[in-house]
């Protein structure tokens, strides 16, 4: 990527849309090829000149290039390998981990409840387990009765 849009408009990446397009016109009239009897450098200036304004003032257009700015790519860090340290990688990888604040909590489930054979059973199991085995007395009871009725 090129030099800063922001860097070359003179202005802060908070600027608002009127600050766009103020720099905008006071650049665009510095640097018009008419000015400058159509010279062929001055016509290139202009030209970026347009295209960064066009980049800043559409709100679409600007947040890509926002993101593009603040997230440089991995090759363009491994240019600067002077400036190379590894704790960049864990910065870059657990800040931006969406799982971070679920692996930081004390509770190591989150918010869901562990896993039955964790939790210690309470009164809602054991009647549960009650109602089971009366369910199956009472059946297997029914059948013999019904059995033994028909002997």
């Amino acid at each position: 990527m090129e030099k800063n849009y922001y860097q070359l408009f003179g202005i802060a990446q908070t600027a608002s849309l009127d600050e766009i397009k103020k720099s905008y016109r006071i650049l665009a009239l510095k640097y018009h090829p008419d000015k400058h009897g159509g010279d062929q450098k001055y016509e290139q200036i202009f030209k970026k000149i347009n295209h960064i304004y066009e980049v800043l003032s559409d709100d679409d257009k600007r947040s890509r290039y926002d993101y593009e700015l603040n997230n440089i790519s991995l090759d363009e860090q491994a240019l600067n390998a002077e400036n190379f340290d590894p704790r960049d990688f864990k910065s870059a990888y657990v800040s931006s981990d969406p799982f971070r604040p679920m692996w930081e909590s004390k509770k190591p489930y989150g918010n869901a409840p562990p896993p039955r054979a964790y939790r210690p059973l309470g009164i809602k199991d054991y009647l549960r387990w009650l109602y089971y085995i009366l369910f199956a007395l009472f059946w297997f009871g029914l059948m013999l009765y019904l059995h033994l009725r028909q002997t």
